[in-house]
């Protein structure tokens, strides 16, 4: 008798599969927790990313569900991210030069938090933020546009220079990342956030290009921890800490994250 193989869904590697858990149940249940009390901030937040969700989600599907990637490596790459610009977004601290580097929350979300408890708001703007838009722009943006060159490339050959489709990308990720976060007239934080999507295209789709890191591939999680580590610096370390505190979600949520950055952290100490 022939044995029955299991089917496992391919969906995402664990680290992305868990993720996507946590963005679903939290966004659900923040809107249902807003419509009763007619709490049009909660309502409006929750729309905006759950539109950026499925939307980075079903173009970036295919790409997740073949990436074979462990949980110690998915770690590693939120480790490095996460580790690398929290030391970037406090240098300011030496020299308010390098406060250039650091962009704030969405614009329209940050004029909502007024509306939204504390709790949620700080949901909203360190652990959504990061995982939807790093989904939506990060990852199903770039995909989207090298895939469209490569399909237009077998009518117009030049289409298909890898180099030309890379500045596409990073000039297309950079300003829709930046025009998504601030107003026209907040200059100094528009080339912030171009900055900072312009670094992220480069180690991420950079690599996957032209291998600028060598013998190394720079995971997808490395644009989570880059993100939530610049909106994490935002609120201050101690005032996230003692939010979460505040609710049994949260101490999960804290223990969630630590617990991929000791992960992350063990992973290079040990070599895995």
């Amino acid at each position: 008798m022939a044995s029955k193989k299991k089917n496992i869904l391919g969906i995402a590697p664990p680290f992305y599969s868990i993720l996507i858990l946590l963005a679903m149940l939290g966004l659900g249940y923040m809107a249902l927790l807003g419509v009763p009390t007619d709490n049009i901030g909660m309502i409006t937040v929750a729309l905006i990313f759950g539109f950026l969700f499925v939307v980075g989600y079903n173009i970036s599907r295919e790409s997740l569900s073949k990436t074979k990637e462990p949980l110690t490596v998915s770690s590693q790459g939120f480790f490095v991210g996460f580790m690398a610009w929290f030391v970037v977004t406090n240098l300011y601290r030496i020299s308010s030069y390098f406060s250039a580097l650091i962009f704030p929350p969405q614009a329209t979300l940050a004029s909502l938090q007024a509306q939204i408890p504390p709790f949620w708001g700080f949901f909203t703007t360190v652990i959504w933020a990061p995982i939807i838009e790093e989904l939506f722009f990060g990852i199903a943006l770039p995909l989207l546009i090298f895939d469209m060159f490569g399909k237009m490339s077998k009518e117009f050959k030049i289409l298909g220079n890898v180099f030309l489709q890379f500045v596409v990308v990073l000039i297309i990720a950079s300003f829709g990342f930046a025009a998504f976060h601030t107003s026209a007239t907040q200059v100094g934080f528009f080339i912030a956030a171009m900055l900072f999507r312009a670094i992220q295209v480069l180690a991420v789709f950079g690599d996957r290009k032209f291998d600028i890191v060598p013998r190394y591939v720079v995971p997808y999680s490395f644009l989570v921890g880059t993100h939530m580590a610049n909106n994490l610096s935002s609120y201050g370390v101690v005032s996230s800490y003692n939010i979460l505190m505040t609710n049994i979600a949260g101490q999960i949520t804290l223990l969630l994250f630590v617990g991929f950055l000791v992960l992350g952290f063990r992973g290079f100490l040990f070599r895995k």
